[in-house]
Formats: structure tokens, C-alpha cells, sequence
């Protein structure tokens, strides 16, 4: 591998590395786990019902560990789980008053600050971003599925 690709690929690597490393420092701040973090952001962005398999999509955590989480924000207060009318056992999660507090106090101004620096970028920017991370994801994909 050439020495610049070697640099670049790197440079990109430890970007990744310092962006997550980000949110595991303002996880720590707060008081919960990063995963608790990724969580409750979701449960904050979205509109719509959110259940544990859509958590486990978006995120890409294993089942187990959305669970757990889950259950310690239950155990905190944070959120609650109602079953979905017509279906046997899919819950719903919901933040609870203390959870919608917590929210307005630590996880929106994450949120905003995320949103922010994203809109910082042109939207110019922001689709050659966009463009960019989703085509070196299909051909690292593509070349990881010759290995598996």
C-alpha cells in the first residue's frame, strides 16, 4: 500500500475512533453508558413508536445488549415498555416524565450540538459527505462478503 493511502486510510480510521470516543466522553459526563446514550438520542429524534428490533436495526447493537440497557434505563426511570395492541409481546418504548427531564437536560443539547456541527457543512458538504461514506461502505462491504 502506498505510503499516502496507508496515511490516509489511518487519518480515517482514527476520525471514526475520535467521533465515537466523543460520545463515550459525554456518556461518561452524564452518568450512563454509551449505549444508553445512542439509545435515548434515538428515542429523542424519533416520531414514531419505537420498539427494542428497531433499536437493534438502527444501531446495530446484538439483542442482548439493547436489553439490557433497556432495562437498566427501565430500572432508572428513564423509560418504559408497553406491549403493542395486536401484537403477542412487541413492546413499545417510551421515555417516562423523568426520562423526558433527564432528556431536555443532558441528551437534547448532544443532539443539538451533533445537529449544529453536521449543518456547519454546505449542503454541498453534506451530500459529498453523505455520498462518500455510503460508497466506501458498499465497496468495504463488498469486499468483506470475499472474505466471509
Amino acid at each position: 500500500m502506498e505510503k499516502e493511502v496507508k496515511e490516509q486510510f489511518d487519518a480515517t480510521s482514527r476520525y471514526i475512533k475520535l467521533q465515537d470516543n466523543l460520545f463515550q466522553k459525554v456518556a461518561a459526563q452524564i452518568g450512563i453508558s454509551n449505549t444508553a446514550l445512542y439509545i435515548l438520542m434515538f428515542l429523542c429524534r424519533s416520531k414514531d413508536v419505537c420498539t427494542q428490533n428497531d433499536i437493534v436495526e438502527c444501531w446495530l447493537y446484538p439483542k442482548q445488549t439493547v436489553s439490557f440497557t433497556v432495562n437498566k434505563l427501565s430500572d432508572d426511570g428513564l423509560v418504559c415498555s408497553t406491549v403493542i395492541p395486536g401484537t403477542r409481546n412487541k413492546k413499545a418504548i417510551h421515555l417516562t416524565e423523568k426520562g423526558v427531564t433527564f432528556c431536555e437536560e443532558y441528551i437534547f443539547p448532544v443532539i443539538k450540538a451533533e445537529d449544529e456541527a453536521f449543518l456547519s457543512l454546505t449542503n454541498k458538504e453534506r451530500e459529498m459527505f453523505m455520498f462518500l461514506v455510503n460508497k466506501h461502505h458498499a465497496l468495504l462491504k463488498e469486499e468483506m462478503n470475499k472474505l466471509l
